[in-house]
C-alpha cells in the first residue's frame, strides 16, 4: 500500500493507519503500529478483528484500488 503523505514526523505512518482503519471498518485507535516507524516494512495490530478478517479486508482494499487504477487508464 502507498500513501501520498510525506515521511516527515510520522505523517506517512499516520496516513497509513488512517487508511487502514477506514478500509478495515474499525476505529483509528484500533489500528496500532508496533514496529517499522522509519522503514517500509510495518508490523501492526488491529483490535477487534481476527487475522482472517484483516487479511480478507486488506485483499478487498487492494482489489478495489487496482480496479480504480485500471479504470483510469
Amino acid at each position: 500500500m502507498a500513501v501520498s503523505a510525506p515521511a516527515d514526523r510520522g505523517r506517512a505512518n499516520e496516513a497509513l493507519l488512517e487508511m487502514l482503519a477506514d478500509g478495515l471498518a474499525v476505529g483509528r485507535r484500533d489500528v496500532e503500529l508496533l514496529s517499522g516507524r522509519s522503514g517500509r516494512d510495518k508490523v501492526l495490530v488491529v483490535k477487534g478483528l481476527d487475522e482472517d478478517s484483516v487479511r480478507s479486508r486488506i485483499a478487498a482494499m487492494v482489489e478495489s484500488s487496482a480496479g480504480r487504477r485500471g479504470a483510469s487508464r
